[in-house]
C-alpha cells in the first residue's frame, strides 16, 4: 500500500509543470542552496544529509509568513524515496527531515499551500550540470 502511494505521488508530482532549480547566479539562493520559483514565489532548498530546510520569499525576495503553510517534498535519492512534510519554523522557513542520507545528486519536488491560495510546486534538480551561455565553467 505505500509503495503504491509513493508512486502515484511520484507519478503525479513529475507529470505536472514544474521548474528546475538553478544554482549558479541566483540572487535568491542566499542561504547556500538552490533557488527556484514557484509561481508567486521564490523558493530556496539547502539540504544538510537528511535534513531539508526551505526558504520562501515573494517576487520582490520580502520573507512569506509561512505559519500557517502546508508543504511537502518528495525526496528521489538514488534508490531511496520518501515524501516528508516540511513543518513551519521562523517567519518563511520550513524543514523536514528523511530517514536517509540524500545525494548530491538528488531530485526533490517541494509543493506550498499558503492559507487562502492556490498549491505552488517546483523541482529541484541537486548536482544538475548548468548550462549557461557566455562564460565558461
Amino acid at each position: 500500500m505505500k509503495l503504491n502511494y509513493l508512486v502515484a505521488v511520484a507519478f503525479f508530482a513529475l507529470s505536472q509543470p514544474a521548474l528546475t532549480a538553478e544554482k549558479h547566479g541566483d540572487a535568491h539562493a542566499t542561504h547556500g542552496g538552490v533557488a527556484a520559483e514557484a509561481g508567486a514565489y521564490h523558493l530556496e532548498l539547502v539540504v544538510k544529509d537528511k535534513v531539508l530546510t526551505v526558504y520562501a520569499n515573494d517576487h520582490d525576495n520580502k520573507p512569506l509568513d509561512v505559519k500557517t503553510a502546508k508543504a511537502q517534498a518528495n525526496i528521489f535519492s538514488g534508490k531511496d524515496k520518501a515524501v516528508i512534510e516540511l513543518k513551519p519554523g521562523s517567519l518563511n522557513v520550513m524543514a523536514g527531515e528523511t530517514a536517509f542520507p540524500i545525494k548530491p545528486d538528488a531530485k526533490i519536488v517541494v509543493s506550498l499551500t499558503l492559507s487562502g491560495k492556490k498549491t505552488e510546486q517546483v523541482r529541484f534538480s541537486l548536482g544538475a550540470k548548468q548550462k549557461h551561455k557566455g562564460h565558461k565553467h
